[in-house]
């Protein structure tokens, strides 16, 4: 359909084995060294988080999301904070309330809840936002 994403590209990064990080980032930045002192096999690293990955994909095409949805909820770094979601060209602010079955964000406005199934959100407290 015109109006609606048939593909998602999903990509993240995980800092390894980074003993430090430019002044402007330090203060959002970590790796997996600086939180353990442990310096990390990266391809040990990628294995298991290909494995883990693999796992989650089987229940998510087996049963769909919601098969995947309650852990998913459970380890969202959203939901209960407050958000400013940028969607459309318009910036709303309020809480992350929930994740529905459809996996759009719920927010709870001034104005009463908003699904977010896409733009840009930023979360008080990470990555800058104050």
């Amino acid at each position: 359909e015109i109006d609606m994403g048939n593909y998602i590209v999903c990509g993240i990064g995980v800092n390894v084995n980074m003993e430090s990080f430019d002044r402007e980032i330090q203060h959002r930045a970590t790796s997996m060294y600086i939180e353990s002192g442990v310096k990390y096999c990266r391809n040990d690293v990628i294995a298991r988080l290909l494995n883990e990955f693999e796992d989650c994909y089987k229940k998510f095409l087996e049963g769909g999301l919601c098969a995947i949805l309650d852990e998913y909820k459970r380890n969202c770094i959203t939901v209960g904070r407050e958000v400013s979601v940028i969607s459309n060209k318009e910036t709303v602010c309020g809480t992350a309330v929930d994740v529905d079955e459809k996996g759009a964000l719920v927010v709870e406005t001034e104005s009463g809840r908003i699904s977010v199934m896409s733009g840009n959100v930023d979360v008080r407290g990470i990555y800058g936002y104050v």
